[in-house]
């Protein structure tokens, strides 16, 4: 089914509005300017602190009178819907965000239908903590870490180790390396995940083939680990480059 032109957007935006004034929660929340709200006696976190998702989620309904509608999210990230009717909500909002220890991870904007009612141009803004508890005695207490990996990079990786970086186009993360404890996943777990890193890139491959890069915990140190709330239990992530020496070749999958 095709998508609606621009235009055709916009006369049914005219055509729900004669039809159904009831949402005016949705019209309040497109025509708020969130730069107008004062923000002084707001106390932000001390830096190098991320306060919790929950309380966060809860400052920016407070700080901005949002609709619950507008905040969502799980775990640790928060998800804001916001009106694009005003050039500088976005930037407000980030700024909030940045200063309770949060960054955007996802950032999109589109025409959206909210509640299945009234299209409108609105953002879509998920954003994670910047900083959080190390789980180094869950990870060193564990002698196996696996890492997926394009095959081209392998030869690269084994002189010069795991570098964190960022290369996905749909999220816009910090600069990471990503792993999962080896005793968490089983193979048919890690090819799944092979082909999600594969069709998390625009120019993705149709038969892409990746390595398990096996990490000995017991050959690394001071290297700081973190949870990764956005894949299964057993995701961990660290912004510290993996040397050489703990990396090994476990085995190789095929995406069909």
């Amino acid at each position: 089914m095709n998508k609606l032109t621009f235009e055709e957007k916009r006369r049914k935006v005219l055509s729900l509005m004669l039809e159904d004034m009831k949402f005016t929660d949705i019209v309040d929340a497109y025509y708020k300017d969130y730069s107008k709200y004062d923000i002084s006696d707001i106390e932000f976190p001390k830096e190098d602190i991320s306060i919790a998702a929950e309380e966060a989620r809860e400052k920016v309904i407070e700080t901005f009178n949002l609709d619950g509608w507008q905040v969502g999210g799980k775990r640790n990230n928060v998800i804001v819907m916001t009106s694009r009717n005003y050039t500088d909500n976005d930037k407000v909002i980030l700024d909030f965000f940045k200063k309770l220890g949060y960054f955007p991870a996802v950032h999109s904007t589109d025409i959206y239908k909210v509640h299945n009612k009234l299209y409108t141009q609105w953002s879509i803004i998920q954003l994670e903590p910047i900083y959080q508890d190390n789980i180094n005695d869950e990870v060193y207490g564990k002698r196996w870490l696996a890492h997926l990996t394009p095959v081209e990079n392998v030869d690269k990786i084994l002189k010069e180790g795991i570098i964190p970086f960022n290369k996905n186009e749909l999220f816009n993360y910090i600069e990471r390396c990503y792993f999962f404890e080896r005793d968490m996943v089983t193979f048919h777990d890690l090819k799944k995940y092979c082909k999600k890193l594969n069709d998390a890139y625009i120019n993705r491959k149709e038969n892409a083939k990746y390595c398990i890069l096996k990490i000995d915990t017991e050959k690394l140190d001071n290297i700081n680990f973190y949870k990764d709330y956005n894949w299964i239990n057993g995701s961990v992530y660290t912004q510290q480059r993996i040397p050489p020496n703990a990396i090994s070749i476990e085995d190789y999958i095929n995406i069909i």
